[in-house]
């Protein structure tokens, strides 16, 4: 099958042997097929290339088919998935390609399109595909943007320009997203620049404050450092002083209260956490790490012994978010059924977060087993246990990550437990050890998925165990680290949650 579309892909656009010849677009453009390719995509394309029944012996005649109002592009990645079943789509000409296959009876083009919709959707693009989504009235597509764009939020606007040929109302939508995670100077830095390149198109040279009336009162100003505006002023030429009453005008001037002061629909307190932790003889260190993980807010903890139980997919559904580790050569009661578990309860949008130490320990009866291994959920390899000398946080590859949070230093006593490996199962790194090795990584396996968060590292301080050297210091910010990690798996299953609930309390209010 392989070498037979290889083989018709020479042919893609060639006028060797071809026997129809389409004319596109005004002034015309000339593509070259062959009937038989094309008509085997639906019978629509059968009728078009053969009308009538040829004679037996009788020469081919080309036969032209003139469409002056189809794009040139559009018709040449059509050509491409009839010759070869894939299309080398981009950004917003998708949505011309699938209405082309509407128009044009091609259900197996239309298929192919949404099929690979989410492979395209990338921090450059994900804002022209959502004004598109938002055009074409297809939700799905929509709501699966919103949670990119909430989830990509300090990428995207790392790109101050990413607004820039926006329509107004795509503009203010993004504006009253209540779950990015981007800075609001950033969020605010990439609205100036909007301005600024709308104003530069307009021909009466529209002042800056009458192009963004309408957008201001959605940045959070609170959020906003005197600092922090003043740098953005200077590069978009505006006086911050100026600027910063302005927003204070508006606000008063608007029939409703200032916004809250964080975009997060939810708050820590109100999260629930489960534990699952091997607990024999070693009942103080769970509870040590339970204390890790309520240390930024976090007021509901459980926990389960994974050396006498394994929690059920049901069980599991009832937290927000689970924390996993195994203590040092200890068995799991049944680590492939928990690790089948696990995978279900990802699979669902919930947030994990691994403790790599001796739970991905490359020895069958300790460490954790089942699809949340095999199907590599996890952003880590199980590996063997290295042991090095006093170690401490090395380079951060994602500082302004959620995970970093107020995370300054990260040092172990004597010497550091870590799974020894560079293998992250396709996952993001966060941060490293000083010695190269990955300290934190995480992975969401498909945009619905939960994220799977693992700390490489041993859990307790010395504050419990201080004749361990293997420990982390206390005086350093492990159960920040910890927290922090717990906090952003479960707001992110969370958010998801937000977006799906709306979308069933609008479709309520209309029934």
């Amino acid at each position: 099958m392989n070498s037979l579309i290889n083989s018709l892909a020479f042919y893609q656009n060639n006028r060797k042997l071809s026997d129809v010849k389409f004319l596109i677009g005004s002034p015309k453009e000339i593509f070259y097929g062959h009937k038989f390719v094309v008509a085997l995509l639906s019978n629509y394309w059968k009728k078009q290339m053969y009308p009538q029944i040829i004679r037996q012996y009788q020469q081919p005649k080309v036969h032209e088919i003139y469409l002056p109002q189809e794009d040139p592009r559009v018709f040449e990645l059509f050509l491409e998935f009839a010759y070869t079943r894939h299309a080398s789509v981009q950004d917003e000409i998708i949505f011309k390609l699938i209405s082309f296959s509407k128009r044009f009876k091609t259900p197996t083009l239309e298929k192919y399109c949404c099929s690979v919709f989410e492979s395209i959707i990338n921090s450059k693009n994900c804002f022209l595909l959502y004004e598109f989504s938002l055009q074409s009235k297809n939700q799905s597509w929509v709501d699966l943007l919103i949670m990119y764009i909430q989830d990509h939020s300090f990428e995207i606007f790392q790109n101050n320009n990413c607004f820039e040929g926006l329509k107004e109302n795509i503009v203010k939508s993004v504006l009253k997203m209540e779950n990015l995670e981007a800075a609001e100077i950033e969020i605010f830095h990439s609205l100036l620049k909007w301005g600024r390149f709308e104003q530069s198109k307009s021909r009466k040279k529209k002042k800056l404050s009458a192009i963004l009336k309408n957008l201001l009162p959605f940045i959070r100003v609170e959020l906003l450092d005197f600092v922090g505006l003043e740098e953005v002023s200077k590069l978009n030429y505006y006086n911050p002083k100026h600027l910063y009453e302005l927003m204070m005008d508006l606000f008063h001037t608007i029939n409703k209260p200032l916004p809250l002061l964080t975009r997060s629909q939810n708050s820590t307190k109100q999260l629930k956490v489960l534990l699952i932790a091997n607990c024999r003889g070693g009942q103080n260190r769970v509870h040590h790490i339970k204390e890790s993980i309520m240390s930024t807010g976090i007021s509901f903890v459980d926990v389960i012994n994974c050396h006498t139980n394994t929690p059920d997919y049901e069980t599991m559904l009832k937290y927000h978010a689970i924390v996993l580790r195994n203590r040092n050569y200890e068995d799991i009661h049944d680590s492939a059924n928990l690790g089948n578990n696990l995978a279900k309860y990802v699979e669902n949008g919930r947030g994990l977060v691994v403790i790599a130490v001796n739970t991905l320990i490359n020895n069958e009866p300790y460490k954790i087993q089942g699809r949340i291994v095999h199907e590599r959920f996890i952003p880590l390899r199980c590996a063997e246990r290295g042991e090095s000398q006093l170690r401490k946080l090395g380079q951060v590859d994602c500082p302004n990550h959620p995970i970093m949070d107020g995370v300054k230093s990260f040092e172990t006593k004597n010497y550091s437990h870590f799974i020894e490996t560079n293998d992250i199962n396709g996952g993001k790194l966060i941060a490293k050890w000083d010695n190269g090795f990955p300290l934190i990584t995480e992975k969401r396996k498909k945009l619905y998925f939960g994220t799977v968060v693992c700390l490489n590292f041993h859990p307790c301080s010395t504050k419990i165990t201080n004749d361990c050297g293997k420990a982390w210091k206390k005086n350093t910010d492990g159960a920040k680290i910890i927290a922090n990690s717990v906090t952003y798996v479960a707001l992110k299953y969370l958010k998801k949650r937000y977006v799906n609930e709306k979308e069933v309390g609008q479709e309520n209010e209309n029934k």
